[in-house]
């Protein structure tokens, strides 16, 4: 059984970490505070874009790959 102390203590880091923003929502607000509403959506596009499938033809880089190769 977790022990209670230890529970909550995971309970309250959980809930601490997730509503802290990451960095892109930062870049997101930054940009909308500095160049108004309407420029906000152009880094969440970019963003978007970011996060999408390697191009073709690109190496496929794993962790266990890195790893192995020595590269980190």
């Amino acid at each position: 059984m977790i022990d209670p102390h230890r529970l909550l203590a995971f309970g309250t880091m959980s809930v601490l970490l997730s509503a802290v923003p990451g960095p892109n929502a930062l870049f997101v607000i930054g940009r909308a505070l500095a160049h108004g509403r309407r420029t906000a959506p152009a880094p969440v596009l970019g963003n978007a874009g970011a996060a999408g499938p390697p191009p073709p033809g690109s190496p496929r880089r794993t962790p266990t790959s890195e790893a192995r190769s020595g590269s980190a």
